[in-house]
Parts: C-alpha cells; structure tokens; sequence
C-alpha cells in the first residue's frame, strides 16, 4: 500500500480539502481493499481495482 500511498492522497485531495479528511477516506479505502481483494480477477490491474 505505500507504493500507492501518493497516488491515494492525489486522488482524495481532488474531492476532499482538508488532511484529515483525505487520511479517513485513504483509510477506509485501505480496509475495503482488503476486504474485497478476492474480487480482483487480475493482480497486475491492481491499482486500477484500487481507485
């Protein structure tokens, strides 16, 4: 997950203005991803499946 850290806070601070509220949204997208990674079909479209 750090390597997509960067790009999870891209994508949250285009819809979120505050820090905290970027760090809540990357949070809960950390623990959905986990959740559901028996979804994934292909593991090389990873970060796709992941934003």
């Amino acid at each position: 997950m750090r390597v997509y850290q960067h790009d999870l806070y891209s994508l949250a601070r285009t819809y979120l203005k505050r820090d905290e509220d970027c760090a809540d949204a990357i949070q809960e997208t950390i623990f959905k991803s986990f959740k559901a990674i028996h979804s994934l079909r292909e593991p090389a479209y990873f970060k796709t499946w992941l934003n």
